[in-house]
């Protein structure tokens, strides 16, 4: 305020152009990125968080700030997207714990807490800084104009821009501001374009030569000092340590800077100050004690600072961990997990605390209380469990991080193993025309090979029958139907049997590692090992049976599950179904936390052909026909679920699963008679279909499998095996009698015509379908607590509740039980 005089002092005119350059930087910023998570970002950080008593008492500029906030709320970014961004950011942060906590004894080395490498604030940053820090990754996947601004937008921001530009001059004039006060149009717009630089090394060169222009501008002094910081910690530039150094002290008189500067409280909470403590910390040297208590009192202020934000109380509380305030550590890791906040790593961080705690006979009491406490709101999945006294937590080695599952070799584009086949089939082709043949290879698949795929089968022997396959063989041996793959026969203990005059009749085949030897009573004995040694010098595949899509490589069932998002959106299909589908394919975590953001992103319809594509690279041989039809039911259970129809499909669900069944290679005329069998589950669910017509169904899809050219249990038992819980093991012997699609209409009328019928069996059928069910939903819901969305338990019950209201019930029996004190 004036004094009598009605002079401002030097402190009021700071605090006033501080006020307004900020204002006039965030929304320049708005307008410069044109993305509308920075949008967003400005809005919650500066825009909407000013302390309107500590700026200047002007009308003019009270109205053009209103009007600039009312512009942002209506184009602010959609839930989705906000939360696909929190979750990648919550990835990047997790990758790096995990990276300098890679097992639970750093966190119990007491005797050198510094040594916790830690530095999350540099090398992630804060939700807002990191964001864009790297914003072309987090816009990877999606089409670039979704995040750009509406024309609409921009025009009413860049005339409140220049509206509040011009009243800021006018107030400048009033302060009589000195010129270095003042941020012209043209020193912001340089500001905005150089944050943009990729090259930190770069960035730092050009907002070094800003310098002078940006004196008494508290943020500018931020980034520079953070760009310097994050030089230092790169090893990749490939600096001396000298010159590492150098950039260490910019970073540090940078940081002194700022907080010289920033003394006026402009800000309700202020990110860009947390940041800024955070990162400070990581750049002082801990064993001396002045810098350490230093490192108090600026994690101190960053949580003073942080408006009870999860990212920047997550930085927190590991900023106290790695200063050895385990109590305060403690704290905020207490909170984060009771937001479901990065549960998988901080409540095991959180856990590990109170395990360290419990054994010190000071605070062992409190600590064993606060573990059970964690247990009761906590799936124990995330948890450490509690050792016993005398295990040394030091050399204690419990699971920490998850490990990723073991990728199952998938052979190179466009393998046909030619060579194999060719090998093979000259000596022991399958014959079409033998009717005998054709009769001993279907029961032979039917009740000893079940899973085989048709397309690995290049050969044939009949007495005793002997498959050849393009991975190994298969056999008969004491009842038992046998597998061995031509790499695993070991030749040089594999003997020739004799009969007593000395003729060859017969072999020992002996397996490698375990041993395992088996004897076939052949003729020709030596031909016959002499074709499996050239077989096994050959390339062949790494399988020959279908596989239930939860042995799939991760990469197939994060694409196969962007499929059902995609499908999802486009049909306005039950979100939380989706999310259900795909968390029953078991992805890992680390996959399935890819999936959740992609599942909270809006996806059109040009992103198809790549998905398509990414799938079809992906399926390993030989289920890439059997990958390609569990999509399709997938997508036909999905609609199910969603609508509660059981049998209509919309124009335009029909049409969509045309387009992808067309581009996954399924003619229109097998889409056309797979689709109602796909309906059998749930119509069986809602008592919607009779024995009579499972059975016409049935027949039908005999003739889908002779087209597929895979076993019919690629189609019926292990469509269960694929899509989650939805495919056919309810129909007795599907799935384990029927064998391959060489089976003709005969048989298979055969079989369905042999099931017991009556009301028995379908109550029986849909009892099973109703227990599957409910296993499917408690899953989703014990994972619900571990992910970032809002209410979502409650979504999981209600979709619970919509396929069965008894579902929802035994669900909340089973939370019950399992956490009694949530009761």
């Amino acid at each position: 305020m004036k004094d009598g005089y009605g002079i401002y002092t030097i402190e009021e005119k700071k605090k006033a152009a501080y006020a307004l350059n900020l204002c006039t930087v965030s929304v320049s910023q708005i307008l410069h990125y044109n993305d509308i998570n920075v949008l967003e970002q400005e809005y919650t950080a500066i825009l909407n968080n000013l302390n309107l008593e500590q700026i200047p008492k002007d009308e003019a500029l009270l109205n053009v700030l209103k009007q600039i906030l009312d512009v942002i709320t209506y184009f602010r970014i959609s839930e989705g997207d906000q939360k696909m961004v929190d979750l990648e950011y919550q990835h990047r942060i997790k990758t790096a714990i995990w990276s300098a906590i890679p097992s639970v004894g750093v966190i119990f080395a007491t005797s050198n807490p510094i040594a916790l490498g830690l530095t999350l604030a540099t090398q992630v940053g804060t939700g807002y800084m990191n964001y864009r820090r790297n914003r072309a990754e987090y816009q990877l996947g999606k089409e670039k104009a979704e995040w750009q601004l509406k024309r609409a937008a921009i025009d009413q921001l860049n005339g409140l821009s220049k509206e509040l530009f011009e009243t800021s001059w006018r107030l400048a004039g009033e302060y009589e501001f000195p010129d270095e006060y003042r941020l012209t149009d043209q020193q912001i717009h340089e500001y905005d374009e150089f944050l943009l630089e990729e090259n930190s090394i770069k960035r730092f060169n050009k907002l070094y030569s800003l310098k002078n222009k940006f004196d008494v501008y508290p943020p500018f002094w931020y980034q520079l000092g953070s760009t310097a910081n994050s030089i230092y910690r790169n090893n990749s530039f490939g600096l001396d340590a000298q010159c590492k150094d150098e950039y260490r002290r910019h970073a540090i008189n940078a940081f002194e800077k700022y907080h010289e500067l920033n003394r006026f409280s402009i800000l309700r909470h202020d990110i860009l100050t947390s940041s800024w403590a955070l990162e400070y910390i990581d750049l002082l040297d801990l064993s001396l004690d002045d810098e350490k208590q230093k490192a108090h009192e600026l994690v101190k202020l960053a949580e003073e600072y942080s408006g009870n934000a999860n990212d920047i109380l997550e930085l927190c509380a590991y900023a106290y961990l790695k200063i050895n305030d385990r109590k305060n550590a403690a704290r905020l890791f207490n909170i984060l997990v009771n937001n479901d906040y990065n549960l998988a790593v901080n409540a095991k961080i959180l856990s590990a605390i109170y395990i360290q705690s419990s054994r010190d006979k000071n605070t062992r009491e409190d600590a064993l209380r606060a573990y059970k406490m964690l247990t009761l709101i906590v799936d124990p999945q995330y948890i450490l469990p509690m050792p016993s006294l005398n295990i040394d937590l030091q050399s204690w080695m419990p699971a920490w991080e998850e490990q990723p599952i073991e990728e199952q070799t998938t052979p190179p584009p466009g393998e046909d193993y030619s060579e194999l086949k060719a090998l093979i089939s000259s000596r022991h082709k399958i014959l079409e025309q033998d009717s005998k043949t054709k009769e001993a290879l279907e029961n032979f698949l039917k009740n000893y090979a079940s899973k085989v795929a048709e397309k690995s089968i290049i050969g044939m022997i009949q007495s005793p029958i002997v498959l050849f396959t393009t991975w190994g063989i298969h056999f008969i041996s004491g009842n038992q139907g046998v597998g061995i793959a031509y790499n695993n026969i070991d030749f040089c203990k594999t003997t020739v049997t004799r009969t007593k005059n000395g003729t060859p009749h017969g072999t020992y085949l002996c397996t490698k590692g375990k041993n395992a030897q088996y004897h076939l009573d052949i003729d020709n004995p030596e031909n016959f090992l002499e074709l499996l040694q050239t077989a096994s010098k050959l390339p062949a595949a790494p399988t020959d049976t279908i596989e239930a899509i939860q042995n799939m490589p991760q990469a197939v069932k994060l694409t196969y599950s962007k499929l059902l998002v995609l499908f999802s959106q486009q049909c306005e299909l039950d979100w939380v179904e989706t999310i259900r589908f795909a968390h029953d394919l078991q992805m890992d975590e680390k996959n399935f936390e890819s999936f959740m953001v992609y599942a909270h992103g809006s996806h059109v319809d040009d992103e198809l052909s790549s998905l398509i594509t990414e799938l079809k690279s992906l399926s390993p041989y030989p289920n890439e026909e059997s990958i390609a039809y569990a999509l399709i039911q997938s997508m036909v259970a999905l609609i199910q679920f969603s609508s509660g129809r059981c049998q209509d499909l919309t124009v335009r669900e029909t049409n969509y699963i045309d387009q992808i069944a067309g581009m996954i290679g399924i003619n229109k005329e097998m889409v056309d008679k797979f689709i109602p069998v796909c309906q059998i589950p749930y119509r069986i669910l809602r008592q919607d279909i009779t024995e009579k017509e499972i059975s016409k169904l049935g027949q039908g899809l005999s003739t889908v499998a002779a087209g597929v050219g895979v076993p019919i249990i690629t189609v019926l038992g292990a469509s269960f095996l694929y899509a989650n819980v939805w495919w056919f093991m309810f129909i007795p012997g599907i799935g384990t009698v029927i064998a391959a699609s060489v089976l003709g209409i005969a048989a298979v009328t055969k079989l369905f015509g042999a099931r017991k019928k009556g009301a028995e069996r379908m109550s029986k059928s849909k009892s099973e379908q109703l227990s599957t069910a409910k296993k499917s939903y408690l899953s989703l819901y014990k994972k619900a607590n571990a992910l970032p969305v809002e209410n979502f338990s409650s979504l999981v019950l209600k979709a619970a509740a919509k396929t069965d209201p008894s579902i929802e019930e035994y669900i909340r029996i089973q939370a019950s039980m399992a956490y009694p004190y949530n009761k």
